[in-house]
Parts: C-alpha cells; sequence; structure tokens
C-alpha cells in the first residue's frame, strides 16, 4: 500500500510522471489504522451474524420449487426442462422467421428483386427435436422401471405416493411437449408451404403477364394462318372447308395428316390448292414416333381406360388410343413446323368445324368491336386482331380458346333460305349452307372440349421442348385455359367459337369408328336450341376474291347443279 500511495503521488491524477517529492509519513500510520479497523469490523461481522455453523446445523434443504434435488431422477428432470426451454425458442425463433419470410416474400416490382427463399433450417431443427422427444418419451418408462429394480422397497411396503406419480408426471410432460412440438412444426411447415406457394404464383403470373404481350407479326396487316388437320376420308367435305378458311381467316400455310386406316387420299384434292398456299401431305413415317412405327401401339403411360362408349373390344380400345396419341403427336410436330417457319396464328380443328364470331357477341353487345360480314376477306382474323389488340388478357393471348356449337341434322327449310345463293351452286351441298339449327351453347355435355387458336410467334421455344402436348384440346397447359373454366355466355373471354357440323348419317356412318353409334347420333341430330346463318354469307365473298372459274375449279363439281356438272363435263 505504502508503494501505491508513493506512485500515486509521483505521477498524480492524470498518470503523468511527476518529479519525486520528499514523502512525509506523518499522516499515513492513522490512515493505516483506519483500514485495519475497517477490515477487522467487516471480518467479525461475517463471523457473529445469526448462530455459528455448528449451532445452526447443516442448511435447511429449499422447497423443490425453489431448488432441485441432486440426484439420477433430478438430473433427467433438469436436462429435460433444459430441452423443452430450448425446444420452445426453436419455435418461437422458426415461426418467427418463417411467418416474416413469408410476409415478406411478395417481391416489389420497381426494385425488381427476387424474393427471399423461406428458412428450411428451423423446420428440419424441429424435426430433430420431435425425434429426440419421441425416443425419450419411449425410453422414460424403461428408465423408471430400471430405477425400481434397482432400488427395491424393504419389508414390502409400498413406495411414497410422490414417488409412484413422478414417473407419470415425466411421461405427461414429455407427451405434452411432444404434442407442443409437433403443432408448432405442423404450422411451420404450412407456413412454408403457403409461401412456397406464393413464390411461384408470383413466378407464374410474372411469366403469362409477359406472355400476354402482343406481337407485331400477330397485328400485322400481312399476316396469314396456318392450320394443322387430321384427315381420314373427308375429301367430299375438304374443300369447303379450305375454301371458308381461306377467305375468312386468310390459312395460307396447311400442313395435313393422313390417317393410315383412311381409304382415300387427299392429295389429289390438294393440289388444286398449291397456287394459293403451301400444303405439305404427311403419314405416320414422317413425325411419328419409331416405337410405335414399330408396334403399332402407343406408350404405355399414354393408353387410357375407356368407359364413356360402354363395353368396347380389345381391338377398338386401341384403335382409339391410338388415334388419341396420333392427334397429339402430329399436332406437336405441326406446331414445332409452324414455330421454325417463323409465322404466327396456327390452329388445329376438324374438317367439320368453322371458326366464327361468338352469335351472342354478334348479336347482343359487340363490346365496340367492328364485326365484318362473312363476305369480306379475313373478316375472322380482323375480328380476332381486333380482340387482341383491345384486351388480350381476357382471351388468355397468345393461347385463344374457342367453345363448339354443335349443329344438328335438321335441314333449313327453303322458305328459310334468306341468304342469297349463287346460282350454278347447290345449296343442299354445302354443310355451312345446309344446316342452321343448333344446340344450347351453354351446355358444355353437348359441344364437347373446346378448341384453340395459338400465336407462335409469342410461344416461347421451351414449350416446344416436350415430345408430346399437354392435349389437343390445350396444347400448352401454363398459358391455355383449362376445361372447366369455359362459359360461353361469358364472351368477353370467348369471342371466337367453332361451328360443329354434324352432318348427315350416311358420312357419319361411313367411319369405322366405336365411338359412333346411331343414338348418339339421333340424340345430336335433334337439337334446335336456335339458328345462326351468319357463316352462309362467305361463299358469295370467296367468288369475288377469286373469280367465278377458278372458284368452280377449286371447289369441285360436288358443288354444283347437275346441268352446271354436264356443261363442264
Amino acid at each position: 500500500m505504502l508503494k501505491a500511495l508513493n506512485r500515486a503521488l509521483q505521477y498524480g491524477d492524470k498518470g503523468k510522471f511527476k518529479r519525486p517529492t520528499k514523502v512525509r509519513m506523518g499522516w499515513m500510520f492513522p490512515l493505516l489504522a483506519i483500514v485495519s479497523l475497517f477490515m477487522n469490523g467487516s471480518m467479525h461481522f461475517r463471523r457473529t451474524r445469526g448462530v455459528s455453523e455448528i449451532e445452526r446445523g447443516p442448511p435447511a434443504t429449499k422447497t423443490p420449487t425453489d431448488r432441485i434435488i441432486i440426484d439420477d431422477k433430478s438430473k433427467e428432470t433438469v436436462r429435460k426442462s433444459k430441452l423443452s426451454e430450448t425446444i420452445r425458442r426453436q419455435i418461437e425463433d422458426s415461426t418467427y422467421s418463417i411467418a416474416k419470410g413469408a410476409t415478406n416474400s411478395k417481391p416489389k416490382v420497381r426494385r425488381k428483386k427476387k424474393p427471399k427463399t423461406p428458412p428450411q433450417a428451423n423446420v428440419e431443427a424441429l424435426r430433430v427435436a420431435v425425434d429426440v422427444l419421441k425416443k425419450q418419451k419411449e425410453a422414460s418408462p424403461q428408465t423408471s422401471s430400471q430405477q425400481e429394480e434397482s432400488e427395491p422397497v424393504a419389508d414390502n411396503k409400498q413406495q411414497p405416493i410422490a414417488d409412484q406419480q413422478q414417473p407419470q408426471e415425466d411421461k405427461q410432460v414429455v407427451k405434452e411437449e411432444v404434442k407442443e412440438v409437433s403443432s408448432a412444426l405442423e404450422t411451420a411447415e404450412v407456413v412454408k408451404k403457403t409461401t412456397d406457394m406464393g413464390f411461384k404464383r408470383t413466378k407464374a403470373k410474372r411469366r403469362k403477364a409477359k406472355l400476354r404481350k402482343v406481337t407485331p407479326a400477330a397485328l400485322s396487316p400481312n399476316v396469314t394462318f396456318s392450320a394443322c388437320l387430321l384427315v381420314r376420308d373427308d375429301n367430299d367435305i375438304i374443300n369447303e372447308w379450305i375454301a371458308y378458311h381461306y377467305h375468312t381467316l386468310r390459312m395460307r400455310r396447311l400442313i395435313v395428316a393422313t390417317d393410315p386406316n383412311s381409304d382415300t387420299s387427299p392429295s389429289d384434292v390438294l393440289d388444286s390448292w398449291k397456287g394459293l398456299m403451301e400444303i405439305d401431305v404427311w403419314s405416320d413415317k414422317d413425325y411419328m414416333p419409331k416405337e410405335f412405327l414399330e408396334t403399332g401401339k402407343p406408350p404405355k403411360k399414354e393408353v387410357k381406360e375407356i368407359t364413356k362408349f360402354g363395353e368396347i373390344s380389345e381391338d377398338d380400345h386401341l384403335a382409339i388410343n391410338s388415334h388419341r396419341y396420333r392427334q397429339r403427336v402430329f399436332l406437336t410436330e405441326c406446331l414445332k413446323k409452324v414455330k421454325a417457319e417463323k409465322r404466327s396464328w396456327a390452329m388445329h380443328i376438324d374438317t367439320d368445324e368453322y371458326i366464327v364470331p361468338n352469335q351472342f357477341l354478334r348479336e347482343q353487345d359487340s363490346r365496340g368491336l367492328a364485326i365484318k360480314p362473312a363476305e369480306e376477306p379475313g373478316s375472322v382474323l380482323n375480328m380476332i386482331q381486333q380482340i387482341v389488340n383491345k384486351n388480350a388478357t381476357n382471351v388468355a393471348y397468345p393461347c385463344i380458346t374457342m367453345l363448339r356449337v354443335l349443329f344438328g341434322s335438321i335441314e333449313t327449310k327453303e322458305t328459310d333460305w334468306n341468304v342469297p345463293m349463287p346460282e350454278e351452286y347447290e345449296r343442299k351441298s354445302f354443310e355451312t349452307f345446309r344446316w342452321r339449327n343448333h344446340g344450347n351453347p351453354l351446355n358444355k355435355k353437348l359441344h364437347g372440349h373446346p378448341k384453340v387458336l395459338v400465336d407462335m410467334s409469342r410461344v416461347p421455344r421451351k414449350y416446344l421442348t416436350k415430345d408430346i402436348v399437354y392435349s389437343i384440346h390445350r396444347p400448352f397447359q401454363t398459358i391455355c385455359r383449362g376445361q372447366g373454366e369455359s362459359d360461353y355466355g361469358d364472351f368477353n373471354k370467348y369471342p371466337i367459337t367453332a361451328n360443329h357440323y354434324l352432318g348427315s348419317w350416311d358420312r357419319y356412318n361411313a367411319r369405322n369408328d366405336a365411338r359412333r353409334s346411331r343414338e348418339l347420333y339421333d340424340e345430336k341430330a335433334r337439337v334446335n336450341s336456335g339458328q345462326d346463318q351468319w357463316v352462309e354469307g362467305w361463299l358469295d365473298g370467296f367468288i369475288k376474291n377469286v373469280g367465278k372459274k377458278r372458284a368452280a375449279r377449286l371447289l369441285g363439281s360436288r358443288y354444283l347443279k347437275d346441268s352446271d356438272k354436264k356443261a363442264k363435263a
């Protein structure tokens, strides 16, 4: 202490060195005496407070609520309590962090930041905690029984009630902790799953928003349509189908695949159109996989059970599955071809289907659209461009769904022929003039699945990397509407429809198809919920566009009257 005081006098308060001064020790002894008295007094106080340890005896044991007795069972209880506190802390941290990640998962559009992935470590920690508690739950009864065996009760006396209840209480505590952690784990997983779904939906919305931007090619005044057509003995009606869509849709590209079960070839009929459009005729070897060509059977994953048409033979079952598989493969390869040629609009319909504006839209409310009559060239294509340019989101561009409307076999009476017909042509020879009565447009079951129009200039190439499209009615699952969403009355979403002409019984029954029957035909043939004659104006416009002689040559002698057939011959 003397050295410390001397050092303090030399360096001063600020720690700077001072010249040593002569220290007078006269005042130092009283200070030392005061310090010694203070120290002796504190020691005396410690010795004399209360009674001595000998008189007191050993320290009193505290109550269980204040202190836990240190034995094996108590150590186990302490360990469980610490574990439960750790687990509860993990639950709180994980629930908070996951909930925080879920609330902050929505990215800001302006900054274009990618959303952070939700934390997974906390969920895994909870799973580990649940496993630990379950193991404790299984091991706790064995531990209590082992303790009872190692510490038998003397003279067959019963254990105290508190000792008997202790294992049960421990078991109950572990059970409650397992239940608590399990519920917290379920909550954390639900939040994580919801967050992941939010990320996926946000990403899908961005992708769809990008696809909804209409390309300049789709709105170009010089744009044309491409068609993918699978035919089977349709030579008698194919010319009318081509002429109508050539006129109303400006169809200038046609890829035709011939069904191998067809008895006739469309090549001779299509040759007359090659001067007006580019036409390719494919057979199975041009687009079907080698495995199918060798075995004649579709892959097992493409074979579906067919119960809609009653009991059918195994050959018919194979024929139907093969036909459906061929349709999907053909559509896949055809769309790839259209994409490779850098074309825009493409369609895949049958030879008995004709694309027209929605009748409700034409007759009730045009929604500001300038719907041109069928006489004008490109009338339907012009309407499609107006719709896409006005509101591409409503129609799910670039994959526009078209609902089908079935036209029955009730022939139009001569008194109802209010649309003029060129003199040299026979009205009953045209499907679009002969049948005018259709079924209720709101009856989805009657009309079947919808068809689509696709702008291939907007569809990314990655959607064409698969070997086969999702469905002929919905080629691209992510950008095309589902079939369950269709509603003909909502013509804002479905402004374009396809007239489906059932035709006569002779033509309907000409195909050897197990899906067709007389009962089914009669049921569809009698539909008569309304009439539509907008389509009947296309012939006059087509003749004016290509000329009388050329129109007669393209359509063929089937559509001419008997006198004109003889004159032509």
